[in-house]
């Protein structure tokens, strides 16, 4: 009995360290989406991708840019969101795409914000 533990608990070990080794990737929304009363409920991270799921308070049109940084929190790619066109108490899942120069391992965190309409 004591062999099988010992073999379970070797077979487990390299999955256990595997897993422990990968730091969670956040993302948020900026402050500006939050005063537009924009809230995201879910994220997922894919193949140099970011999807996003936005609900709105308020009608919006525009934009938006999501941003991945580094862990000095230092812009390292960006990609556009289609423009947007949402009514009140509306929502949908928005997919970003980033180029294939991104080094997705010096990612540490997503940032999504209103694209400028400036054009400054």
């Amino acid at each position: 009995m004591e062999k099988v533990k010992q073999y379970f608990f070797l077979a487990l070990l390299p999955l256990f360290l595997a897993s422990c080794g990968k730091e969670e990737i956040s993302v948020s929304i900026s402050s500006g989406l939050r005063d537009k009363a924009i809230t995201m409920t879910s994220s997922k991270i894919g193949n140099k991708s970011v999807s996003v799921y936005l609900i709105t308070q308020k009608a919006f049109q525009g934009q938006l840019i999501a941003k991945a940084l580094n862990e000095s929190s230092q812009e390292i790619g960006r990609a556009l969101s289609p423009e947007l066109n949402l009514g009140d108490d509306d929502a949908k899942n928005i997919s970003f795409k980033f180029d294939g120069d991104l080094d997705e391992t010096l990612v540490t965190k997503y940032l999504i914000e209103l694209k400028d309409s400036s054009g400054i």
